[in-house]
């Protein structure tokens, strides 16, 4: 652009000077004019033409040499080379641009968890009646248009909620040794899979056709997690989160709490445990271990969702709800 501008200057400069309409017009009469001042006229006005074309040969070469540089790829950046590009912090960039879209989801999904409970609670949802039972309902889930609900009997069924039809039910079997049955106090279904635990520590891990795992806790079955891999996920009042191994039906990995637990919620490798005491536990399942602990509530912390990896909702007995940030940066309070 520099360039152009000089040019430009300059052909301006050659059109002002004396003569120059005559040398532009080589035909016309020249009057009032000595030859020694055309002689002049004419040599400044060719040499700045001269300088013009030069100028315009130069700037045709940049264009060109552009040109060519925007359609040959790069070479690759020698490692050695002081002037090869850092990527360093492009990668940074869009990796924080990968973790603001994430979060951005995360709290949009929060938001609609928000006005859909805010409609529950004024009452500003419709209401139909989707199963009728003659046993109390003790836990339930809904998943793909499916409703999975364990009883006071210990009975599971599923059925479709539009239809309102009686899909399957399952009878627990017996585990202990005086065949007592007992109610249903966690459940877990991903529309495939229905995992289900009860107040006599019994866990039982179903597929619409068969029985794929029983097992039993020390204590009353409080959580469930399952997806239909051969690793499940349970915990109880006993304190103990056990992963598993579905196959065979053994322990793979235990972790024992402080206190015992009342509540689980499990995202990606990631659990939250929620403790009679109103704490919670966030650890990891692979491997399994403690990461954190900190107080919820003053009173036991009855339910836990893990919305995402840094994100937790917890309530307590008494109708409180919260809302945590679960970063570990020191300026970020939880």
């Amino acid at each position: 652009s520099r360039s152009t501008m000089a040019a430009g200057m300059a052909l301006t400069q050659m059109l002002l000077m004396p003569g120059a309409a005559a040398l532009l017009r080589p035909h016309a009469y020249i009057s009032g004019k000595t030859i020694s001042e055309y002689a002049r006229c004419r040599h400044h006005c060719l040499a700045t033409c001269c300088q013009y074309q030069q100028l315009s040969r130069s700037l045709k070469t940049a264009q060109l040499s552009i040109s060519m540089s925007e359609r040959t790829p790069p070479e690759p950046a020698d490692g050695n080379d002081e002037e090869s590009l850092d990527l360093s912090m492009l990668q940074q960039r869009m990796q924080e641009v990968r973790k603001s879209d994430e979060q951005r989801q995360a709290d949009e999904k929060v938001a609609r968890m928000l006005e859909q409970a805010a409609n529950w609670r004024m009452g500003r949802c419709s209401q139909r009646t989707v199963l009728l039972l003659s046993d109390w309902v003790r836990r339930l889930r809904c998943e793909r248009g499916l409703l999975v609900c364990g009883t006071y009997s210990g009975d599971v069924h599923l059925s479709d909620v539009a239809s309102g039809e009686l899909l399957q039910s399952w009878s627990p079997e017996p585990l202990g040794p005086d065949g007592t049955l007992s109610e249903i106090t966690a459940i877990d279904f991903d529309g495939e899979h229905v995992s289900s635990g009860d107040a006599g520590g019994a866990l039982y891990l179903r597929t619409r056709n068969r029985l794929a795992m029983a097992a039993r806790h020390a204590g009353v079955v409080t959580g469930v997690h399952w997806r239909g891999g051969d690793v499940a996920y349970s915990c109880a009042a006993d304190r103990r989160l056990i992963a598993w191994d579905v196959k065979t039906g053994a322990e793979m990995a235990t972790l024992v709490a402080q206190r015992p637990i009342i509540s689980m919620s499990v995202c990606e490798d990631f659990a939250a445990l929620g403790l009679d005491d109103g704490s919670v536990v966030l650890c990891s399942l692979s491997p399994m271990r403690e990461m954190f602990s900190f107080d919820a509530h003053d009173s036991a912390t009855s339910a836990v969702k893990l919305v995402t990896v840094s994100m937790l909702i917890t309530s307590d007995a008494s109708g409180e709800v919260k809302l945590w940030r679960l970063d570990e940066d020191e300026s970020t309070g939880r």
